[in-house]
């Protein structure tokens, strides 16, 4: 998933699924709601989920590391945002970890959730 669009500060952010297949993630912060949109190489299925953002109690990074990629050992970072009732959502997942401590702090500004120093 491409993250640069979560950097910005626009209104709608949408994350697109790599490879047009996956679940698309659109940020809404005009209606204040997290709306994932499954794909299936650029067509969108019936399977969509609108999450409000007072659902959202924290927005995690989870770091893992890819030992059967072809680059073999390089770390990936998942941003998760964890809802009420204990479910997770994936919103994207990058490889830098400066990316991912940036892309959680704005995540958490926009959810409106304290800042974690």
């Amino acid at each position: 998933m491409s993250s640069d669009s979560l950097l910005s500060d626009n209104d709608i952010v949408t994350v697109h699924p790599s490879f047009g297949t996956g679940w698309e993630t659109t940020l809404n912060q005009i209606e204040q709601q997290l709306c994932m949109q499954l794909k299936v190489f650029g067509l969108k299925l019936p399977a969509k989920l609108e999450i409000p953002y007072s659902w959202v109690v924290a927005v995690d990074t989870i770091a893992r590391e890819l030992r059967w990629s072809i680059a073999g050992g390089r770390s990936r970072y998942d941003i998760l945002a964890r809802l009420k009732g204990g479910g997770t959502v994936e919103i994207t997942t990058v490889r830098d970890p400066d990316t991912a401590s940036e892309i959680q702090r704005k995540l958490r500004h926009r959810f409106g959730l304290q800042e974690i120093h």
